[in-house]
């Protein structure tokens, strides 16, 4: 058969064609994506039972040894954190009252690690 319509007439062609280049064009710049699985975490601890009554809390946190953040204003005696599956986490926490004076930061919280546990059947 001599069919004289062209590859893109019927608009097929040029979607294929379209398709083709964007393959070959996503080939041009290498990206490669990583998926960051996490869980998320609830720390908690007690409010002092002397001394000026704390107004909020500021909290340290540790992943891998390092410290990563300071969260400040915290106003309740809990923390909810998004562990990543891998790494270790540590927290620690300081009392801050009405006029702004911060009491000492506690101990470190045991160094616990996100883990992905496979299921089992």
């Amino acid at each position: 058969m001599n069919d004289k319509r062209s590859f893109f007439s019927d608009g097929i062609g040029l979607i294929a064609l379209v398709a083709v280049l964007l393959v070959a064009a996503a080939g041009l710049n290498s990206v490669q994506a990583q998926e960051k699985v996490t869980s998320n975490w609830r720390f908690s601890w007690t409010a002092p039972t002397y001394g000026t009554p704390p107004s909020y809390y500021v909290a340290q946190i540790r992943r891998d040894g390092t410290e990563v953040q300071t969260l400040t204003h915290i106003g309740s005696t809990t923390l909810n954190i998004a562990a990543e599956f891998g790494h270790d986490y540590e927290i620690r926490v300081a009392a801050v009252d009405a006029l702004e004076r911060q009491g000492p930061f506690s101990g470190w919280s045991e160094r616990t690690t996100n883990e992905l546990v496979t299921p089992r059947l």
